[in-house]
Formats: structure tokens, C-alpha cells, sequence
């Protein structure tokens, strides 16, 4: 009985020396490309979740100074200004990327009220403004944006849209099926 016991400690210790043996091979390697950091005098800080396309173009949130905060793009070299605070907007949102490097995103306008819109970081697109909306929108492949809006009787829907008419996929107490959920 010792002898099989032995047998089988022997066993498991050169299982697992071979295991731990060859463990350092099998590691993953990663690589890190920086995007943006507060290092350059650019960027003073970075806030809000950055999104990611499949080309690995990154949209992120900065401020670039203790008052104004911007929507930039970048893989890895320069980065594009997609929207800054000051002009049209005091406050700028979570960024959504799509494959074609045009980003969503929710905005606070200097005048009131905020809105939702798009730019690639030429014109900026107004997909829905005027209202009350979730500040988290997502954009697809083909442009559309979906986004979260309250309306002013204290309902809320989904919505999408490319700039001209929205279509309403969703509302609070419209019959849908997710009525009375937030």
C-alpha cells in the first residue's frame, strides 16, 4: 500500500513540475498602446468609460482644463477633437464609437436642456435635443443611436435615430411590454 501511495505522490509531483515547468510558455503576452495620458499638456484628466471600435480606434472623455471638457478620438498617435465644451456645449458625456470612427454621445447645451448627437470630429449631427435623456447613448455600425428620454409627464422611453425623425422602440406606459420599468 505505501509502495502505490509513493507511486502516486511520484506521479502528481511530476505532473505537476512539468505543469509549472512549461506554465511561463503558456502565459499570455500583452501589448498596451497609449492612447492618451494627463502627462501631455492637452489632457488634464480623463473621466467616463472610453469605447472602443473593432479597427481599435478609442473615443474617450477628457478635460483639458479645470473648465472645459471634450470628446477626442485616437488609436495610438494624434488625437481628433470630436466636440468641446464653450461654444454650443457646457457638459459632454460617455462616448460611443462605431466602426466608422463616428461617435454618439450625450451633451449639455450652454443654453439649456441637453441633447444627443453625433460627429466623426467635422460637423456635429443632432439626433435628438430638447429634452431630458440618458447620458449613456450607443451607436451601431450604420450610424443609428440609441438612447433613454424622459418626457416631460414624468414618463420615459428607448429611441433611436440618425438625425432626422426618431423612432420610439419603447415608452413607460405605451402598452410596450417593459411598461412601468425604468
Amino acid at each position: 500500500m505505501k509502495n502505490i501511495a509513493a507511486a502516486h505522490s511520484r506521479l502528481l509531483l511530476t505532473g505537476l513540475a512539468a505543469l509549472l515547468a512549461t506554465a511561463p510558455a503558456a502565459l499570455a503576452q500583452y501589448s498596451f498602446t497609449l492612447i492618451a495620458d494627463s502627462t501631455n499638456p492637452a489632457f488634464s484628466s480623463f473621466g467616463l468609460s472610453p469605447s472602443i471600435n473593432s479597427t481599435g480606434m478609442v473615443a474617450f472623455h477628457a478635460r483639458f482644463d479645470s473648465q472645459n471638457d471634450g470628446i477626442y478620438t485616437g488609436a495610438g498617435g494624434p488625437t481628433t477633437a470630436i466636440a468641446l465644451s464653450g461654444e454650443a456645449f457646457s457638459y459632454l458625456g460617455k462616448p460611443s464609437i462605431n466602426d466608422a470612427s463616428t461617435v454618439g454621445f450625450w451633451a449639455q447645451l450652454n443654453g439649456g436642456g441637453n441633447g444627443i448627437y453625433t460627429s466623426a470630429g467635422g460637423a456635429t449631427t443632432a439626433i435628438a435635443v430638447n429634452g431630458i435623456f440618458g447620458s449613456n447613448p450607443t451607436i451601431n455600425a450604420s450610424g443609428k443611436v440609441a438612447f433613454q428620454g424622459n418626457f416631460n409627464a414624468g414618463s420615459n422611453g428607448v429611441f433611436t435615430g440618425t438625425g432626422g425623425t426618431t423612432t420610439t422602440l419603447a415608452t413607460a406606459n405605451g402598452g410596450h411590454p417593459f411598461t412601468g420599468h425604468q
